[in-house]
């Protein structure tokens, strides 16, 4: 789509956008600091594992460990990426489950703030679709 925009949370882009999970299913790091599977499973998709990247940022970080990702995202060819929920990822040491709750906590909460959302719980949206 050369030449063609594309608007992305609200600002105005030449080129594609993707989210890119900072750990993947295959990630080296994430396999490590999640060990149960079903535990792994469940943060790889959840806005806390996601940002925002060029579509051409996106195959460089590929399935690369976390420090590798970091310097495609910021020190790699061309830009750093211009979204500040990829910036946040700059001030990491690493991409560990305590953190991920952290900033699923805060981005859901500025998404329930903006959007005028509620927001259940895990054990109320449980029962919530078991009664469903």
């Amino acid at each position: 789509m050369s030449g063609t925009k594309q608007k992305v949370f609200g600002a105005e882009f030449k080129a594609k956008v993707d989210l890119e999970a900072i750990h993947g299913v295959k990630t080296i790091n994430w396999i490590k600091w999640f060990p149960d599977e079903d535990k792994r499973d469940s943060w790889t998709h959840r806005l806390a594992n996601l940002v925002p990247l060029h579509v051409r940022k996106n195959p460089a970080a590929s399935n690369f460990d976390f420090a590798t990702k970091k310097n495609v995202y910021f020190k790699g060819k061309g830009t750093a990426s211009p979204f500040i929920l990829t910036q946040d990822v700059r001030s990491e040491d690493s991409w560990m489950p305590a953190m991920l709750a952290i900033r699923q906590k805060r981005l859901v909460g500025v998404l329930e703030k903006h959007w005028d959302l509620t927001v259940l719980d895990q054990q109320a949206a449980q029962q919530t679709t078991a009664q469903g």
